[in-house]
């Protein structure tokens, strides 16, 4: 379409929403007509092409803030509103948080996972990209009547899975190495990206023989060690060597278990939430001075978190596992309340989400 006639849709579209205002579908046409103009003459020097891109960029915001219509033409809208803020305006928290609008909305879709694990690859970021990529892995396509990229499906989250694991700086665990390897079966990529595939393919065989070796290595060196219940030897009493257990020391397998279960608990809850409400918790605390180690604090406690699901799938021992999971779970616990303050002071959309996580 030509600049005039881009022009001339777009006033006919004006005149539809004076007739029927708030109507999604002519919001959602708007925010096309102007991106059609910026792209005709995508210049920041040109006013009326600044003026264009800005434009289309609030009509999409609009579409995405109207329940009524069809549902895939709000997820769309909420796409093209991510790909303003990271294509052309260089602005990454508002991509990304229109990809993760776009993910709740539509979880089944995979293209918000490939979208926002590309953005971290390109961003020198491969363990959140990695992170990212997960959860689109195993999806199946989803049966939509609009537009559906199958590429994503057959080969690109796969080859962005890939890259991120090749350039990982952190240990991937060996749970994820084998839906790496599960998952990395499944693709269709041709060529250069279909040799990227098959090499992580290859690598994360490797690296699953490895860990389990590791894994059995310990669990015969713990099985090694004596019971730490084991009821004491004659000679162990006569010579005074059975005293009182000391704190912290470990009381069994079922104490670890519903320590575990917490943890377990805490870290599920923590990460959904803090996945959703991260940017506004982070402006939420640079808001008051009173607040400023609590960052840090709820830094540490996810750290620890991670730590202690570590600890558990390199079988530890039972006291440093407990020691840990305790730290996390007196963290966390000293940080919802600071936490709940500072949202509350903003009267934030995160709030009331916030209750229901801590109660």
């Amino acid at each position: 379409r030509s600049q005039n006639k881009s022009g001339r849709y777009i006033n006919w579209l004006l005149k539809d929403l004076e007739e029927r205002p708030g109507d999604g579908r002519t919001i959602y046409y708007l925010g096309h007509g102007h991106l059609e103009l910026w792209q005709a003459n995508p210049d920041f020097n040109n006013a009326d092409s600044k003026l264009h891109l800005g434009r289309s960029l609030e009509y999409f915001k609009q579409r995405t803030n109207i329940r009524k219509g069809y549902y895939e033409e709000r997820w769309f809208a909420m796409i093209k509103a991510a790909e303003i803020c990271e294509r052309y305006l260089g602005d990454y928290q508002c991509s990304v948080s229109q990809w993760k609008t776009a993910q709740r909305f539509d979880p089944d879709r995979a293209d918000t996972f490939f979208y926002i694990s590309q953005h971290y690859n390109l961003a020198g970021q491969p363990d959140e990209a990695l992170k990212e990529i997960r959860g689109g892995l195993m999806l199946a396509t989803p049966r939509r009547s609009l537009f559906q990229w199958l590429e994503v499906y057959q080969c690109l989250r796969y080859r962005e899975m890939a890259r991120a694991a090749a350039n990982a700086r952190n240990p991937i665990s060996l749970e994820y190495w084998k839906l790496i390897k599960k998952a990395g079966k499944k693709h269709q990529c041709p060529g250069d990206e279909g040799k990227e595939v098959d090499a992580i393919v290859a690598k994360a065989r490797d690296k699953i023989k490895e860990l389990k070796k590791t894994e059995e290595a310990i669990e015969t060196k713990q099985k090694g060690k004596a019971p730490l219940d084991k009821a004491p030897s004659g000679k162990e009493e006569k010579a005074g060597l059975t005293g009182e257990r000391k704190t912290g020391q470990s009381r069994g397998k079922g104490s670890i278990r519903g320590h575990d279960q917490d943890a377990k608990l805490a870290v599920r809850k923590l990460s959904d939430w803090s996945a959703t409400f991260m940017l506004e918790l982070t402006e939420a605390l640079a808001d008051k001075k009173t607040y400023k180690s609590l960052g840090d604090d709820f830094s540490q406690a996810i750290n620890t978190a991670l730590e202690v699901q570590d600890m558990q799938e390199r079988k530890l021992t039972c006291d440093a596992y407990l020691g840990a999971v305790q730290g996390y779970l007196d963290l966390f616990s000293s940080s919802k309340e600071l936490l709940r303050a500072a949202l509350i002071s903003r009267g934030s959309i995160a709030t009331a989400s916030w209750f229901s996580l801590v109660e």
